[in-house]
């Protein structure tokens, strides 16, 4: 995919893209609460790949824990990298909301960790109900 962005999420204009989205306020601090839901959101659709990719449920559960859920005992910045090489595993582009949260490191901490609690949380489900 060509990148046709007019800025990157290292760059300073990005966080006026990351207010629009809800992600930061006017200070620039995270919204939890968006960043909570967005990571959700993100993470079931992961999983959901995963799913889709493997055919099998208790192999997609083992090859998502094994890509992302091993973040959890990692340093922040670690975890993030996790993710993003989890979509890279299964041949998915990494979506523009997670590409925009790379930028701030606030944001990525926060979304990290609630993107492998929930990862966690929909692999054992799946494990009890399937």
């Amino acid at each position: 995919m060509e990148n046709n962005y007019c800025c990157m999420p290292f760059d300073t204009a990005a966080d006026e893209r990351r207010r629009r989205m809800g992600l930061i306020d006017g200070n620039g601090e995270p919204n939890v609460t968006a960043v909570a839901a967005t990571a959700r959101l993100y993470s079931g659709m992961l999983y959901d790949c995963f799913r889709d990719f493997y055919g099998d449920v208790a192999e997609a559960n083992a090859a998502c824990r094994s890509a992302v859920a091993r973040g959890a005992f990692r340093e922040p910045k670690r975890r993030f990298l996790d993710i993003c090489a989890a979509y890279d595993s299964i041949h998915k582009e990494l979506p523009d909301g997670v590409w925009w949260i790379a930028g701030d490191q606030k944001l990525s901490e926060l979304f990290s960790g609630e993107f492998i609690r929930c990862i966690e949380s929909l692999t054992r489900e799946s494990a009890v109900t399937v």
